[in-house]
Formats: C-alpha cells, structure tokens, sequence
C-alpha cells in the first residue's frame, strides 16, 4: 500500500497516480533488498526507541537535540558550511549513517515535497529533486521525523502558516529545532539579522537562512515560536515566501522542459526562447 497521503494544499486531495504508486512500490522493493543485505551483513536497524514519539511539542527541543547528537552534527559544522549543495549533502551522509536510506526523485507532478517509507525496520525517506537544496534538508527531517513517530507518509508544502497540532506540524516543527537550535541563534554572527528584524523582517529572515543553510520558511517558524515575530507577520510572510519558492520550483520545471526539448531538436535552448 502507498504510505499515507499527507498533502495539505487544495487540489491535492485526489488518489496518487499510477507513476506516484509505481514509484512508491519501486522505492518499496529497493528498501526490501537493502533491508536484507543489511541483515546478512549484521548491521543493526536503527532504533527509535530511545526517542520521545507523542505529539508533546514542548518536548520537541530536547528530542531534537538528542537526534542531532547522535548525527554528530553541530551548530559550528552547520556554520561552516559554504553552501546549501554542501550542507545538503552533509546532512543526508549523517542521516544515511544513522542507518536511514535517502533518495532524490522528481515528484513534483505528485504534488509531493517528500515521503518516507518504514517498513522491515531499515526506513527510506524520498526528496523532491525539484526543490532547492535548503528545501530539500527540511523535508529530509521532516521524513526524519516520521520515520522516528513510526508513521510514513507522503507529504507536500503548506502555502501558509499553521499552529495546529497535527502530525505533519509535529514533524514541521522537530525539523526547525533540529535546523535551528536555539544555540544557533546565540551565534555572535546571527545577531546583525536579529537586530534588523523589525526594521526589514523579510531581509533579516534571507540573512539568517544564508548563514545557517537552511529554508527561510524553518527561519520564519522558528522566530514566530519564540516571539519574535507576530502571528499576523508570520501569516503574511509564509504566504510571500511560499510564492517564492513555488514560482523557483515552476522556473526550474520550465527550464528542464525547455532544454529536453531543445536536446531533442538538437537546437540552442537560447534559440528556443528568441524564437
């Protein structure tokens, strides 16, 4: 059976198609093989044991330290970083040897940012190859997450900012602590954008996700859940920022349609457009 359907933007609600399904059976099959190599070669499946599974969000900023302890990932390693390719990459070693399996796969035409997979007890989490790198960390642990509540899911973007108590906001809000702990934010290098943050909070926000290589959507989240930001003005800049990174995402789809096309014509992409 495909994982469950957690997409929550409208027109989103429709059965997944053939090609969803056929890849979830895909990525299902591949997990099954990797599963069993893995137990002839006797390397143990992780264990969420150890970990707090409820929906008690208060507990969220000590269970995503703990996570984050045994990736072995640190704020200052988070710092260092050059770039978001870099921290991508850094991020999905950690995780991949934490004994979690992650894939990239165009799953834009599923109305998916990501879904994870759980079963014979070695999980699978699924990217959207589409998005940004910075986007692609935060569904990583978004996956993460449901891989540690043992409940898979396919999921997709919200277009605006939610404070239910959801299982998707659980795991939204353990992939901004995990991102942003509040050490972060005591970096001496983070307090010129948290002092213009009333002034200019949109800029402030783009600063704060450059230096940490992270969405500005896990930025913004963060700041409203320590109240620094009013639930109007997280409101109005989720709906702006959104829009931002779908109308990215619709450019990068128009630009790969555009050059497959052009390959197969054997003719100039440049052309294509002044044409």
């Amino acid at each position: 059976p495909p994982p469950m359907d957690f997409r929550r933007s409208k027109g989103e609600s429709k059965p997944f198609p053939p090609k969803a399904r056929f890849l979830f059976r895909n990525i299902g099959r591949t997990q099954t093989l990797l599963a069993e190599i893995a137990r002839k070669a006797e390397i143990k499946p992780p264990g969420f044991s150890w970990l707090h599974r409820d929906n008690d969000v208060q507990a969220l900023e000590s269970l995503a330290e703990k996570v984050r302890s045994a990736l072995g990932v640190g704020v200052k390693d988070q710092l260092s970083w050059g770039d978001n390719e870099t921290a991508l990459k850094s991020w999905r070693d950690a995780v991949e040897l934490s004994g979690i399996h992650v894939f990239q796969h165009n799953l834009e035409g599923f109305g998916l940012r990501g879904f994870s997979l759980v079963r014979d007890g070695y999980p699978a989490i699924v990217l959207n190859s589409v998005e940004a790198p910075a986007g692609r960390i935060f569904t990583l642990f978004h996956e993460y997450a449901h891989c540690i509540r043992n409940k898979e899911g396919a999921c997709g973007r919200s277009n605006k900012w939610s404070s239910e108590r959801s299982l998707e906001d659980w795991c939204d809000r353990f992939a901004g602590a995990l991102l942003y702990p509040p050490a972060a934010g005591e970096d001496e290098r983070l307090q010129p954008a948290l002092a213009s943050l009333r002034d200019d909070p949109e800029a402030s926000i783009a600063k704060i996700a450059r230096r940490l290589k992270v969405s500005e959507l896990v930025v913004l989240m963060r700041l409203r859940e320590w109240d620094r930001l009013s639930v109007a003005k997280t409101s109005e800049l989720w709906k702006r920022i959104s829009g931002k990174i779908n109308h990215a995402v619709r450019e990068k789809l128009r630009l790969r349609a555009q050059n497959a096309a052009s390959r197969e014509l054997k003719i100039n992409p440049v052309i294509m457009v002044l044409s």
